[in-house]
């Protein structure tokens, strides 16, 4: 090999390893350091015998040391799914995907149910109906039409809300729910058990039985045709109602429970569902600077409202 070819191919690999190490993620000035340090050595050999210079030499330069990156304990974002859907109920193996095209899945926070396949998961005593839970998931043989609502209004069952897939949530007897169970345009019938009450966020720490924050409030849906026996029954657990809203679903209550009654409030037939508590507060409103309806996005009162000689009349 020449020495032309020498030089040629140790000044490439210089440059191979000068690009290595000024494009790696770590500290660019332990980068520029290391690489003065190899092209000083790599000058020192090739002065020093230049004939020499051959691809094995020029391997054998020294390298900048990689600098090793910090392993952190912190969560995947797997790892926070599955945290999050611990106590999900499932009787499929399909994914939320998969059952969203299935006419036979319903679809719930805390509950993915295949009509079609055995319903084998178990639930906690302490979150199981006892006797007629007087609310239930009424699914049709295929999609939803006014011959399916009529049979149910027909039997006496009262809707309370569309759940996926083609299933209401209805309010009924046990009997009613027997009847409706032999109708041709009906495909399940399933109660709704008080598991399915609560939030995802509450649920864990239920399940687990847990002790919960002392000043700790829920906000609790209630069906509308049983407001006052849900009210009696919130003042027997100890529970103290702090104020009351309408929402399309029923009667909005925010109640502080007492120690350890969570449970027994998803129990009661006339409760819907259940979640912490989140308190409101003011919006970040980018449109009103925008449009000039306000100074900026923390102004508690309208532009106008500050300039009443610029008040449009």
């Amino acid at each position: 090999m020449s020495r032309r070819t020498s030089i040629s191919i140790a000044l490439f690999l210089v440059c191979l390893v000068a690009a290595y190490l000024i494009f790696r993620p770590h500290n660019q000035l332990e980068a520029r350091s290391s690489l003065a340090a190899s092209l000083v050595t790599a000058s020192n050999v090739i002065t020093a015998n230049p004939a020499r210079v051959t691809l094995r030499s020029a391997s054998t330069m020294p390298l900048a040391p990689v600098a090793l990156v910090k392993q952190t304990n912190a969560p995947t974002a797997k790892e926070l799914r599955e945290s999050r859907l611990k106590y999900r109920l499932a009787n499929t193996t399909q994914t939320a995907g998969q059952l969203s095209h299935n006419d036979h899945a319903i679809l719930l926070e805390n509950a993915q149910i295949d009509t079609g396949a055995p319903v084998n998961y178990s639930i906690p005593d302490a979150l199981k109906s006892q006797g007629d839970p007087g609310t239930y998931i009424v699914q049709a043989r295929g999609k939803l039409n006014n011959a399916f609502r009529t049979a149910l209004a027909s039997a006496g069952a009262g809707v309370v809300s569309y759940i996926p897939n083609n299933a209401y949530l209805v309010r009924a007897s046990a009997g009613i729910a027997q009847q409706l169970e032999g109708n041709p345009l009906v495909q399940s019938v399933l109660p709704y058990e008080p598991y399915y009450k609560l939030s995802l966020s509450l649920l864990g720490p239920v399940v687990e039985q847990q002790a919960l924050p002392g000043e700790l409030a829920l906000s609790v849906v209630v069906f509308a045709d049983a407001r006052a026996v849900t009210l009696d029954a919130l003042q027997k657990l100890g529970a103290q109602v702090m104020s009351e809203s309408p929402s399309p679903f029923g009667p909005l209550l925010t109640v502080k429970p007492a120690l350890g009654t969570v449970a027994s409030i998803a129990g009661l037939a006339g409760v819907q569902t259940i979640s912490l508590l989140t308190p409101r507060k003011p919006a970040n409103d980018l449109s009103r600077p925008i449009v000039s309806v306000a100074a900026d996005t923390v102004t508690p009162f309208n532009w106008w409202e500050t300039k009443p000689s610029s008040r449009r009349n």
